[in-house]
């Protein structure tokens, strides 16, 4: 589903006297997008929210693990599409949030080429333990309204990952040898908790 699709499914908030000031999308692309400060910034309905980087340096490894094993799938053409980290998802008008990491298919690629700003089927968030539940808990109702499929929330300091439905009230909890799967966006990314959370080596 792309952002257009959606515009007019879902109202964004009008502000109110003495409040933030609301800015577009546009102009958050200009005065985020490129900024590297250790802090994320994303877009709530016309208002800046900014938070402590979710990966420090003690946890690229994870996302290593998941890109390597995304590009093997590749290599065994498995899968098509690519797996990004940190890509703005603009989920509706004035409104976009960054997963940690993102899947887009072929076809969201020929679409983000376009400029139509496809928003990825399926997501990742790692949560470190200074995150508030609730801020969480609204990131994954914001994916489910945008048309995200599968969410997965990785907890580095429990070594857990959730698995998120859309159109579901049940959450898969993993842990060790059990696999996550991305199905059903894509049913070849299935890997164990213990291989998301391999620790690099020096071969």
């Amino acid at each position: 589903m792309t952002t257009a699709a959606i515009l007019e499914k879902i109202p964004t908030s009008k502000g109110h006297e003495g409040g933030p000031a609301l800015i577009s999308t546009e102009a958050f692309y200009r005065r985020y997008g490129q900024r590297e400060d250790g802090f994320k910034y994303e877009l709530v309905n016309g208002r800046i929210e900014n938070s402590e980087k979710n990966m420090d340096d003690s946890q690229l490894h994870i996302a290593a693990n998941l890109s390597l094993f995304f590009y093997s799938l590749k290599l065994e053409r498995k899968s098509g599409g690519t797996f990004l980290a940190n890509k703005y998802n603009v989920l509706w008008k004035d409104h976009v949030r960054k997963p940690d990491m993102c899947y887009l298919n072929q076809q969201q690629l020929v679409e983000a080429y376009e400029g139509k700003h496809p928003v990825a089927e399926f997501v990742v968030e790692v949560v470190s333990p200074t995150d508030k539940a609730y801020k969480y808990s609204e990131k994954i109702e914001d994916y489910f309204k945008a048309g995200v499929k599968v969410v997965w929330m990785i907890y580095p300091n429990t070594k857990q990952v959730q698995v998120h439905l859309h159109n579901s009230t049940n959450v898969t909890y993993c842990k060790g040898e059990m696999i996550c799967s991305a199905a059903p966006v894509l049913p070849e990314f299935a890997i164990s908790v213990n291989d998301i959370f391999k620790k690099p080596t020096v071969d």
